[in-house]
């Protein structure tokens, strides 16, 4: 049975996508740790998009997104605006701001939208997390303001499980009855993987409230190649009438000898034939270095038999700086794989009369950040005792450094404790209750390390 702990994390987070089931950290460890060294980094600040006026041959300003950060690289805020043809000026749209407890996982993560009438943040909804203690995520729980200021009414919840190799297997989604204020089963999706441990089939479910039991919605199947790259995607429905899985749609893959998608195909069942169609296809050329050229997208015309151009992504990089010399924000809508190198614009173009004609332009702008070092306190024998404890703990590490801050956390993340601690030296719990804590050494703004004291 997992041990678990829960770290209740306010803030918005998607549904993880089949690209995010088993995207977790190799070898988590609770403590954030970086070198005692300043690392130089080229920090994503803004990418702004421009749109194409064909009748002045010129790009127009559209909208902005700007990245801001701390200085171990953490992602604080992201603001959004679009630009105003009128008053030649930018108007806010919305922000996002952040706070994070473990890389990549974040503590606290808000929505606002501007209100243009009062000049002034919103909040738009939120939501609260729980993991355990491999990082794993185990429910979300999402919120949206109340009538009343400072409430938030419940939306939806999801719980997580997993299986013994700490594999997602099940997500199951909830919704809050506000009539009944009780929460409603809604969904569910069930996780298969093969002796490769890749996934290999998601099946979905809906909640029949007349029965009282799930029934089969939704189902994808995945295939994969000897270097475990996804070779297709075959998606299906259940239909009650026949009892029975029908086809919808498929994806098939082709990759080159760096295991690059080079030809991205798309299908739709036509259930008269009972054959697939062809719809779209996308090709992707690179640079000999690996470096992303461009994306050209096709349909498929059954009447000519052809495939025809529809548009195409052209991208421009700076092949000075690779993808390990970036610091690129948590919750940045592009696929990782452009940034091989430092991606400097995206260019959206059309097919028109045998051309191509630009629409949109994407521009990434970067800047230098030194990213501050913090002591490794696992190299440094770092330890805890007693614990558990009943009226203090003492906190020993060998490093030059006296002191640290401490947050102590309960398990409704409520801090119940805000102090320095010293090396060797006490730090009292008697005004605690019993139970299971969870506490975070600071360095500055810097996680140093995570841990749980358990008070008895």
């Amino acid at each position: 049975m997992k041990q678990v702990f829960a770290l209740v994390i306010a803030g918005i987070l998607a549904i993880p996508s089949f690209g995010q089931i088993r995207d977790k950290a190799q070898g988590h460890d609770d403590s954030f740790r970086s070198p005692s060294s300043v690392i130089l980094k080229q920090k994503l600040d803004s990418v702004t998009s421009e749109m194409w006026v064909n009748s002045g041959n010129y790009w127009a300003k559209s909208s902005v997104t700007q990245y801001y950060y701390d200085g171990y690289g953490n992602l604080n805020q992201q603001i959004n605006e679009h630009w105003d043809l009128q008053s030649a000026q930018w108007i806010k749209d919305n922000k996002v701001n952040y706070t994070f407890l473990y890389p990549h996982k974040p503590a606290l993560i808000e929505r606002y939208y501007w209100n243009l009438q009062t000049s002034s943040w919103k909040s738009s909804f939120k939501s609260v997390f729980t993991y355990d203690t491999a990082g794993d995520l185990l429910k979300l729980e999402t919120f949206e303001p109340a009538a009343n200021p400072c409430e938030w009414v419940s939306v939806s919840s999801i719980e997580y499980s997993y299986d013994a190799w700490n594999f997602l297997i099940s997500e199951t989604h909830f919704i809050w009855d506000t009539q009944g204020n009780s929460w409603d089963l809604d969904r569910k999706l069930e996780y298969c993987y093969d002796e490769s441990a890749l996934l290999s089939i998601q099946t979905e479910y809906i909640w029949n409230l007349s029965t009282a039991q799930w029934e089969f919605y939704y189902k994808q199947e995945f295939s994969y190649d000897n270097n475990a790259n996804l070779t297709a995607d075959h998606q299906s429905y259940w239909d009650k009438p026949s009892n029975a899985w029908l086809p919808v749609m498929k994806t098939e893959n082709e990759y080159n000898n760096n295991c690059q998608v080079v030809c991205k195909t798309e299908y739709d069942w036509d259930s008269f034939s009972n054959a697939w169609h062809a719809v779209n296809k996308t090709e992707s050329s690179y640079e000999p270095s690996g470096t992303l050229i461009n994306e050209c997208m096709f349909y498929w015309d059954a009447e000519l038999h052809l495939w025809l151009i529809q548009d195409k992504n052209l991208f421009v990089y700076s092949n000075g700086f690779s993808f390990d010399d970036l610091l690129l924000p948590y919750s940045l809508p592009f696929a990782a794989s452009y940034f091989n190198f430092m991606l400097n614009d995206i260019v959206f173009c059309g097919y028109q009369n045998s051309n191509f004609l630009p629409a949109i332009k994407e521009t990434f702008y970067y800047s230098t950040i030194a990213l501050s070092g913090i002591d490794n306190l696992d190299d440094l024998n770092f330890n805890i005792y007693p614990n558990p404890a009943l009226d203090y703990v003492i906190f020993s590490w060998k490093s030059v450094k006296p002191e640290y801050f401490i947050e102590l956390y309960d398990l409704s993340a409520r801090k119940v404790m805000d102090a320095k601690v010293a090396r060797d030296n006490p730090l009292y719990l008697g005004g605690l209750s019993d139970g299971l804590y969870i506490y975070k050494l600071m360095d500055g703004k810097a996680i140093v390390k995570t841990g749980k004291i358990v008070k008895q």
